[in-house]
């Protein structure tokens, strides 16, 4: 079973590669042709600067809306334009070559990231194309409104947008289209092989908890399930109710790590999203936990380990209401975990809690089998003290047990001691009183 278990872990894992390689050929595909959009963009403008100097001097007082229109339409430009520098650099930047010994979980951050990026590319590519229509359009208006009353027909000698122009450009929208429809089943993949290793880890932290001689050596496979299945998950740490309500951190996916510091920040400062979870019996999430101005004296704690987006799931038993403590994941990115990390950790923790509490009942009944065992055993040896009095002195089982109580009361002793002694011994001290 566990060597099948394990060639199943495996073959998710070259699955979830597999995906991620796929996301990174788009990714590189959709930098490629935000490159070819903005090189478009470029000659579309440098034609139309070449209209507006030539139309703009010559423009009668009755067109100064349309002149004040160019001017507004410039203003959007120039912002746009940043926007784009800024947003070049950044994907740039997220378009790094994947190491090959990284672990899954980091690809799928940067290939998130490399989407992210690409998506607010093609927004502000889309916002300088519509700007740039409204350009044109503006800039008809004033060679009409300057004489040429063959403006809107004869748009090639103005130097604006030919029909060539626009049926190049709607098969750049084509070729974004089939991008994206290449994206959604990239993604599809990815989430099918994430699921998949989300199964297999539940699978193998039901049979870690079945197996395990304690709980506490079990829920290590339960942290490191989070770090594996959910994709912004850089730590992952459980924190327990202890009796007398005492929160304790029993297991940790990177044992002395930062996960394990800020769950000891929290109690020093007892708040944060651990506790918050655990007393509101809520899901509780921070984009960044050092900004988060709920908990005030964790932030400067925070500061010092490199989380900032945390989630904290509670694990309940739902059979007896009781919280038994949270599952918490830590991303080293502020707003590093999102909508579907948190599904995946309460699935995780969901789970979690019906077999932890299955646990927690298998050893209550294990205590019950060892107490009832020794007042059995407890029993007869009591029985047999009392019969040795009964038939050396003729008493009664009520005059038997009396004299062993004496004994008792007088040596200091427990009860049961005496009578294991007179039982093994046959030694008559309990007999003189």
């Amino acid at each position: 079973m566990r060597e099948a278990d394990g060639e199943d872990n495996q073959q998710g894992m070259v699955g979830q590669s597999r995906a991620a390689d796929e996301r990174d050929r788009i990714a590189g595909e959709r930098d490629a042709l935000a490159e070819e959009r903005d090189a478009l963009a470029r000659e579309r403008e440098q034609a139309a600067d070449d209209v507006e100097a030539a139309l703009a001097p010559l423009a009668p007082s009755s067109a100064q809306a349309i002149l004040d229109a160019l001017a507004a339409n410039s203003r959007a430009r120039a912002t746009n334009d940043g926007n784009q520098r800024t947003q070049a650099d950044r994907s740039r930047a997220a378009a790094a070559p994947p190491a090959a010994d990284w672990e899954l979980d980091k690809r799928e951050f940067v290939a998130d990231d490399r989407q992210h990026q690409a998506n607010r590319r093609d927004f502000l590519a889309d916002e300088r194309e519509r700007l740039a229509d409204l350009r044109e359009e503006i800039l008809r208006d004033l060679a009409v409104a300057v004489g040429l009353d063959a403006a809107r027909r004869g748009a090639p000698a103005l130097g604006l947008s030919t029909d060539g122009d626009r049926a190049e450009r709607s098969r750049a929208r084509t070729a974004r289209d089939d991008a994206g429809h290449a994206r959604e089943l990239a993604d599809h993949d990815s989430a099918a092989t994430r699921r998949s290793t989300l199964a297999a880890d539940l699978v193998a932290v039901a049979q870690a908890l079945v197996h395990a001689d304690t709980i506490d050596g079990a829920l290590d496979e339960v942290v490191q399930a989070a770090t594996r299945t959910i994709g912004g998950c850089n730590d992952a740490t459980f924190s327990m109710v202890a009796p007398g309500d005492e929160i304790v951190t029993p297991a940790a996916a990177h044992p002395a790590g930062p996960g394990l510091k800020l769950a000891l920040a929290q109690y020093q400062a007892a708040e944060g999203p651990c506790l918050d979870a655990i007393r509101a019996e809520a899901v509780i999430a921070t984009p960044d936990v050092t900004a988060d101005p709920r908990w005030p004296g964790l932030r400067a704690l925070a500061i010092d380990t490199p989380c900032r987006a945390v989630l904290s799931v509670p694990v309940v038993d739902e059979r007896h209401h009781v919280v038994l403590g949270a599952l918490c994941c830590y991303s080293y990115a502020a707003e590093g975990l999102d909508d579907s990390d948190a599904e995946c950790a309460v699935l995780l923790a969901a789970h979690l809690g019906a077999v932890m509490a299955l646990a927690l009942d298998a050893a209550a009944a294990g205590r019950r089998v060892v107490e009832l065992g020794h007042a059995v055993q407890t029993r007869d040896v009591i029985g047999q003290a009392k019969g040795i009095l009964m038939e050396r002195q003729h008493l009664t089982a009520e005059q038997a047990f009396d004299v062993l109580r004496r004994a008792s009361q007088r040596l200091n002793r427990k009860l049961v001691d005496i009578a294991d002694e007179l039982a093994s011994t046959g030694a008559l001290t309990v007999e003189q009183d």
